[in-house]
């Protein structure tokens, strides 16, 4: 669950230069009630931003992107994986999509 969002859909979040984008997945659940670990990483091959984008906070359930100065009319695509404590340890993927705003 990202941002609330229940389904499995690429979510798109379009923002400001400038501004901060928060990504929470702390409302996702194991269904055998495993401890859930979380990692939010850059996917740069996919998206139209050629620069280097930081996320603060990876390794927890909400992580921050700021958008670039110069991130107009370009894109970045995050990559949430949630895994689980179980054995074996299983995993799953969202993806994030964030567009500068013109």
């Amino acid at each position: 669950v990202v941002n609330g969002d229940e389904t499995r859909d690429v979510i798109r979040r379009k923002g400001q230069p400038g501004e901060i984008i928060t990504l929470a997945a702390g409302e996702s659940t194991d269904p055998d009630g495993d401890r859930l670990s979380y990692s939010w990483s850059m996917y740069p091959e996919a998206g139209t931003y050629p620069g280097h984008v930081e996320i603060a906070n990876p390794k927890t359930s909400v992580a921050e992107l700021r958008l670039p100065e110069d991130v107009a009319d370009k894109s970045g695509h995050v990559i949430l994986e949630v895994s689980d404590d179980g054995n074996p340890p299983l995993s799953t993927f969202r993806r994030i999509v964030a567009e500068g705003a013109e």
